[in-house]
């Protein structure tokens, strides 16, 4: 017999890709290109094993007028029929509707390389399942806006996994659980999603790397190895990242921030805390999609408190070496919306702090200091 889980995972996991897929087409610069196309994505599953899914894909798109231009998608819409066999199944176990969500993998291609690209978080529409006969089902979700430089761009559906959850009536879960299903696009077919030149034709001679520029507001806390308590940090960094070499330079910005802190677990100590660049942020992204990225920055305590009492109000309270900051991220960094990244940095001692300067710089100055962050595209 077939397997209820197994069948409800079908039905479902082969629905999403449609609703991950942008679209297909080629067009000029400055036109919208509306698309309409139909492809097969297989889908792996327990018992059922191997099943073929066709799914309806219909967006407009508006092509860059200028290098340097977004592309934008319009009137996404994507339409999938849910056989009524597997409507049947999802029905024994008291399933009334679907309901959930998918992340999918594109890569963008230009003159200057290959980046790939997630998109996360796409919406599988609750949908009634009717009592034993096929029903269609939707999948919505932004895309991201790009900018491509001048020359040929084109970007290709790679893979996708959806997430979906079965429910009665009464919103209770079957029993079945989630339905976690991964799959990918069959071969054979014309896996391009869009296809278009921006700006003058494509040179015969190698152009120079181009660089993609990408905006991130950042957010987290810094755990000090010798004070208890976190240091708020927040800020910007504006990237630009050669595709040929995915390396990237950024311009950081840290916010002034105050931390509420304390000595040997029961002295208060309030500061201020300033940041300054001394160089450009650098960094790159490796094969597996682990960014890594180094800052140096001179860290400045303009205002320090103790017990209420302050015991430095000097400007010149800083460090006397930059520290530099090396942070990492998980595999399959995603560029486009943002993520986390981790790692530790050194304190160097303090100068220009007043009369209580080796006091604060004794407590600050240390190895093994913690930054915890998460990037939010803007």
């Amino acid at each position: 017999m077939t397997s209820t889980k197994a069948m409800a995972g079908l039905l479902v996991g082969g629905l999403i890709a449609a609703g991950l897929v942008a679209g297909a087409g080629t067009g000029a610069a400055a036109d919208q290109v509306r698309v309409d196309k139909t492809l097969t994505f297989t889908c792996p599953f327990p018992l059922i094993g191997l099943q073929v899914l066709k799914t309806r894909i219909q967006a407009t798109f508006t092509l860059p007028a200028a290098p340097g231009d977004s592309v934008k998608t319009s009137d996404f819409k994507t339409t999938a029929t849910v056989p009524s066999t597997a409507t049947v199944g999802l029905r024994e176990v008291g399933a009334t509707s679907l309901e959930g969500t998918a992340d999918a993998a594109v890569s963008v291609a230009t003159s200057a390389g290959t980046l790939p690209i997630k998109l996360k978080g796409l919406t599988v529409a609750k949908t009634a399942i009717p009592d034993g006969t096929a029903f269609d089902m939707a999948v919505t979700g932004s895309v991201p806006e790009f900018a491509p430089d001048e020359g040929h761009v084109s970007v290709t559906m790679k893979d996708y996994t959806a997430f979906v959850v079965p429910k009665k009536t009464d919103g209770s879960f079957t029993g079945i659980g989630d339905i976690i299903s991964p799959c990918t696009l069959d071969a054979g077919q014309n896996a391009e999603l869009l296809s278009f030149d921006v700006g003058a034709p494509p040179s015969t001679t190698t152009p120079p790397p181009a660089g993609v520029k990408y905006a991130y507001n950042l957010k987290g806390v810094s755990k000090l190895k010798n004070l208890a308590g976190d240091v708020p940090i927040s800020g910007t960094i504006d990237a630009t990242l050669t595709l040929a070499t995915k390396k990237f330079v950024a311009d950081l910005k840290l916010n002034p921030t105050t931390a509420n802190l304390t000595i040997m677990g029961f002295l208060p100590v309030v500061t201020k805390v300033a940041f300054e660049n001394t160089a450009q942020t650098t960094g790159s992204i490796d094969d597996q999609g682990v960014l890594r990225s180094n800052s140096k920055l001179t860290i400045a305590l303009p205002q320090v408190n103790l017990f209420g009492f302050p015991i430095s109000q000097s400007p010149d309270c800083k460090t006397t070496t930059p520290s530099d900051i090396n942070l990492a991220s998980a595999a399959d960094f995603d560029v486009i919306a943002g993520g986390k990244l981790t790692g530790s940095y050194a304190i160097a001692p303090l100068k220009g702090c007043g009369a209580f300067n080796d006091y604060i710089s004794g407590f600050a100055a240390a190895d093994g200091n913690k930054l915890d962050l998460n990037l939010t595209a803007r």
